[in-house]
């Protein structure tokens, strides 16, 4: 590619997938950006662009949605041939030493080829490799010395706050309405303040009781732009997050994080520093994208005894 990773001063990055993955890829374009200097454009979906634009080392976001991440709707014919081209037009525009397509997705590649974008970037990342160690794969190509990936935890606990997610994107990994109004009475009665976020458009049943009986000190709903419910878990001592893009949000903001996993993949997607917790009868790690296991919910059978016990040894 002839040129050094020292020299770069500017990057595009290529991440059209979920909220989750952007966080991942804003968390190497930062570190890229401290120890490099090195400013960064983004393409990605339309939702997460009034997040990313606020990065101090973003210089451009370009949106695009590519067919292939949809659950319904990938049929070729779906590709809008108009916008693809100002993509191309706009990639052309930009002067970049490289594109980095964080993923290593062969989707990406050969899209990209197609479109004739010069200077790609695209690893093959090994299977069991950990997403956040993706940037020492991108540095090890230009012969750099590694970037640690540690958790940043805060200097002291701000208080007893605690950001709770039990949604996810995919239905799979959610827990289950029941436990999760459990798990919120078990932490308010330890003396805990639960911050619960919920995504748009939805309603949980046992907010009104759970509210009549906390008060607003126990108790809060965090709902808003993803501005402001990363503002929400930034103020926060604590984030408690099913596989999804808050757990990843709240290691880029330095928050500690425990992890409710149902699936045997936090080797691969957990931030590093996560505190992990399974159920009793994970599932593989590669069923959770298998139709036959959209229905599943493994995270029924997480112990809330469990969960409230690592939170109290983190905050208690």
């Amino acid at each position: 590619m002839g040129v050094k990773l020292e020299s770069a001063k500017h990057i595009i990055i290529f991440e059209p997938w979920n909220l989750g993955d952007l966080i991942i890829s804003a968390y190497f374009s930062r570190e890229l950006y401290t120890i490099f200097d090195i400013r960064t454009s983004f393409i990605c979906k339309k939702e997460w662009v009034e997040w990313i634009s606020l990065q101090d080392f973003v210089e451009d976001v370009f949106c695009f949605s590519a067919p292939w991440n949809r659950k319904v709707g990938r049929h070729p014919f779906h590709y809008n041939i108009s916008h693809i081209l100002k993509l191309r037009k706009w990639v052309r525009k930009k002067r970049y030493d490289f594109l980095w397509d964080t993923r290593g997705d062969l989707r990406h590649k050969v899209f990209l080829k197609l479109l004739r974008i010069n200077n790609i970037i695209s690893i093959r990342y090994p299977s069991n490799l950990n997403a956040y160690q993706r940037i020492n794969l991108l540095i090890d190509r230009f012969g750099g010395s590694r970037i640690p990936t540690k958790e940043k935890l805060p200097d002291t606990i701000k208080s007893n706050r605690i950001f709770l997610f039990l949604d996810s994107y995919w239905p799979n990994r959610r827990v289950p309405l029941a436990l999760g109004q459990k798990l919120i009475e078990c932490l308010v009665h330890e003396g805990f303040m639960v911050r619960l976020v919920l995504p748009p458009g939805k309603k949980y049943h046992f907010i009104k009781a759970l509210l009549y009986l906390s008060g607003d000190e126990s108790f809060q709903i965090i709902r808003g732009s993803i501005n402001e419910v990363a503002c929400a878990l930034e103020d926060s001592a604590l984030c408690i997050s099913t596989d999804s893009a808050w757990l990843h949000m709240s290691f880029y903001l330095g928050v500690p994080a425990i992890g409710l996993f149902g699936f045997l993949n936090a080797n691969e997607w957990a931030p590093p520093g996560t505190r992990i917790i399974y159920p009793k009868n994970p599932l593989s790690a590669r069923d959770r994208y298998r139709l036959r296991y959209m229905d599943k919910q493994p995270l029924k059978d997480i112990n809330v005894d469990d969960v409230v016990h690592v939170v109290k040894s983190v905050i208690g």
